[in-house]
């Protein structure tokens, strides 16, 4: 979640590509630990995950409805 709102905050994308993002690791298991988080936070609705057209493959990150409450100051982590 760091890297990815590290991401948002200093470069003017509001969209990153999710299968980049799952292969800039250099280790295998690296590789599935990013892919991990990327569905336990679109699972808490931190993110949300586009999938391609015609397909079941990833596409684009983009915050989720509670990364953007978060941000403005309306949610608080419990």
């Amino acid at each position: 979640m760091i890297k990815l709102l590290d991401i948002w905050r200093y470069s003017n994308v509001s969209k990153i590509d999710a299968i980049e993002f799952c292969l800039t690791p250099k280790y295998r298991n690296h590789k599935a630990l990013a892919f991990h988080s990327l569905l336990f936070l679109a699972a808490k609705e931190f993110i949300e995950i586009t999938k391609r057209i015609n397909s079941i493959e990833m596409d684009e990150i983009k915050l989720g409805s509670l990364s953007e409450k978060l941000i403005n100051g309306h949610y608080h982590i419990k």
